[in-house]
């Protein structure tokens, strides 16, 4: 069996972003019951020196697709509100950046696994040998930081939150 460049890379990172909108949505039902400005809980942050939850969402978006799989795809992502205050606005964010991974095709995306990548980021404009390294260096790493670090915010401020929310379902078999 042979894994394919889009399912190493595309069906994982979709998988994430997928569990992330459930983390959200945990953490604005959280905010509803509690009291709890959405916009406030948007602003969180672990510790002063990182981005806030939002910004997390952001750079989950920025990072995954749109200089990463989107990029290397050629597909042109869908304009969308960055400046989102609300678990609704982020949610819609998500949505469309999955909508986004679905035009992308496996068999044009696997044609390009072995080409260079050239990103411009805020810190200067990188070059990866493949489009394979880019992602596997690069991307996937970022998106699940983000992600992890989402969860851990929304965790850090009360979100009653557990591993299966930031993991999603599983597909395994267990025996006792």
């Amino acid at each position: 069996m042979t894994l394919s460049f889009y399912d190493a890379t595309i069906k994982p990172m979709k998988k994430a972003i997928k569990n992330l909108r459930k983390v959200l949505h945990i953490g604005a039902k959280h905010a509803q019951e509690n009291g709890i400005e959405e916009e406030t809980l948007l602003q969180k942050k672990l510790f002063e020196d990182m981005f806030d939850l939002r910004t997390q969402i952001f750079a989950v978006q920025l990072l995954s697709a749109h200089q990463g799989a989107l990029c290397i795809a050629g597909v042109t992502p869908s304009p969308t509100d960055v400046q989102f205050n609300t678990f609704a606005g982020a949610d819609a964010l998500l949505e469309t950046l999955l909508s986004d991974l679905d035009k992308i095709d496996p068999e044009a995306y696997q044609s390009k696994m072995l080409e260079p990548v050239t990103c411009n980021l805020p810190i200067g404009t990188a070059h990866f040998e493949t489009a394979l390294e880019h992602m596997q260096q690069w991307v996937i790493p970022h998106t699940y930081f983000h992600v992890t670090t989402a969860y851990n915010i929304l965790r850090h401020n009360g979100v009653p939150l557990g591993k299966s929310d930031y993991l999603g379902a599983v597909n395994m078999r267990l025996e006792k």
